[in-house]
């Protein structure tokens, strides 16, 4: 593997998961039309290498490989995929990124395309193909990959989603009749409530600010008894 501008890969993948990842890397894939189809004419001989995190769950593999196979039978290009701890992928990013030795494809989180833009393949034909095709971008998604609004640095892949759990009677004891909607609001809640002795807590991994691309929900106890949901506009990801 040469130089990361040799990573052409992501602007001719849009049909494959992995592209819905951080850029980096020859124009393994010339461009044969920039319309509707966006369609990229693999290399003679090119290859491919992929990290990404571990699995969670067997199921998350299988799904991802079996889209593998296809991308290989469909192009005749070679993929290697290099499955890494978690908390393994970030630091061998950025040696890729310093080096540029390693992967061509990095499945990576939050903002570590932000770590080092310089290094990274311009993506945005192909986000911008993917956003027209597929109805747009969450504005969360935008902030990280398209910090300045013009340049996309990678593409968003996919977020967990939040789920805020609380005691409606405790939100109007603390003078609130409804569930903040933002931050600022959400800090409110949180110093009222302590104020009255009923502090809120979080999970250690709980945040309100959620990977790109993610659709916070929130939970509130209905009049049964029970536990019900109810989704945030898409605007009130990460701002």
């Amino acid at each position: 593997m040469s130089a990361f501008h040799r990573r052409r890969f992501l602007e001719g993948s849009a049909g494959v998961a992995a592209a819905a990842s951080l850029g980096a890397g020859s124009a393994l894939f010339a461009a044969s039309a920039h319309a509707q189809t966006l369609r990229f004419r693999p290399e003679q001989g090119a290859r491919l290498r992929v990290l990404r995190w571990s699995r969670f769950v067997q199921g998350d593999i299988d799904a991802y490989m079996a889209n593998v196979r296809k991308f290989q039978d469909a192009t005749g290009v070679e993929v290697r995929v290099d499955n890494e701890g978690w908390e393994n992928v970030r630091p061998k990013a950025a040696v890729a990124a310093n080096t540029g030795a390693g992967p061509d494809i990095i499945l990576s989180t939050n903002d570590d395309a932000n770590l080092y833009p310089d290094k990274l393949l311009d993506v945005t034909d192909l986000a911008e193909y993917l956003g027209n095709k597929y109805g747009g971008w969450y504005p969360a998604v935008q902030q990280y990959l398209r910090p300045d609004g013009r340049k996309w640095l990678g593409l968003g892949l996919g977020a967990s989603g939040s789920l805020i759990v609380y005691r409606e009677s405790m939100l109007k004891a603390a003078g609130f009749e409804r569930f903040p909607k933002d931050t600022a609001g959400f800090l409110a809640l949180l110093q009222a409530l302590k104020e009255r002795g009923t502090p809120g807590g979080r999970a250690s991994c709980a945040r309100w600010c959620c990977c790109p691309g993610s659709f916070p929900r929130r939970c509130r106890r209905s009049p049964s008894g029970g536990f019900s949901t109810r989704s945030f506009p898409s605007s009130a990801g990460c701002s």
